[in-house]
């Protein structure tokens, strides 16, 4: 029940977004200053919906104590999603090719949520909990907020950028400023899937298997 009360709420606030994307294309253009993107409003909304709906895959996963599994999605995810989109600039080099990539990916990963969730929960929607939701959210909404402004934190450079001199500007300043350090990418997707079982075994009062598992 908790775990479809997520889905609803995804389902609604991302839809949400992606239908304002949908019928309100200059949505785009204010927020990033780019008039192109406008013809591309439908396959942008498409990317948001599915990305979007399927980002906490890894999260049920790892919350249903499947470690091992979750390390798997984690890193087909990744592998995926780097074949899908460098696959489709070498191939068709082209944004819009790159955009379909990304939907594809998109459509893979909520495809995949979906099944786990009927493979390991049934049919969740039979007793929706409205009460146990109301928990949920005075819980997560915080959170959500505090990660709102962290994020908007985070991008807020290439807001500027991409608002005040364009998007070639702002592709010229996303690659001279990209960098993916391997260290920190191996442990993002060890922290991630480590966290909750460190938190798990602390419920259990297993210190000695906490201190086995951060040696590991």
């Amino acid at each position: 029940q908790i775990v479809f009360n997520i889905v609803i709420f995804y389902l609604l606030v991302i839809g949400a977004a992606s239908l304002a994307i949908l019928l309100r294309p200059q949505i785009l253009t204010t927020i990033l200053g780019a008039n192109e993107l406008t013809a591309y409003a439908p396959l942008v909304a498409i990317v948001l919906l599915t990305w979007g709906c399927s980002s906490f895959l890894e999260t049920v996963v790892v919350a249903n104590q499947e470690i091992l599994l979750a390390t798997i999605i984690i890193i087909a995810a990744n592998v995926t999603k780097t074949l899908f989109i460098v696959g489709a600039v070498v191939l068709f080099d082209s944004f819009e090719a790159l955009l379909y990539a990304a939907i594809l990916q998109g459509v893979l990963q909520f495809a995949g949520l979906i099944v786990y969730l009927l493979v390991r929960f049934g049919k969740v929607w039979r007793n929706f909990d409205a009460t146990l939701l109301r928990d949920q959210l005075s819980y997560a909404l915080p959170l959500g907020i505090a990660s709102t402004i962290l994020q908007f934190h985070l991008l807020v450079d290439s807001l500027i950028v991409s608002k005040q001199l364009g998007s070639a500007a702002l592709a010229v300043y996303a690659i001279g400023c990209f960098n993916m350090p391997l260290f920190f990418l191996i442990s993002d997707a060890v922290g991630s899937v480590m966290i909750p079982r460190v938190s798990y075994l602390q419920k259990l009062d297993a210190r000695r298997e906490i201190i086995e598992l951060l040696a590991r």
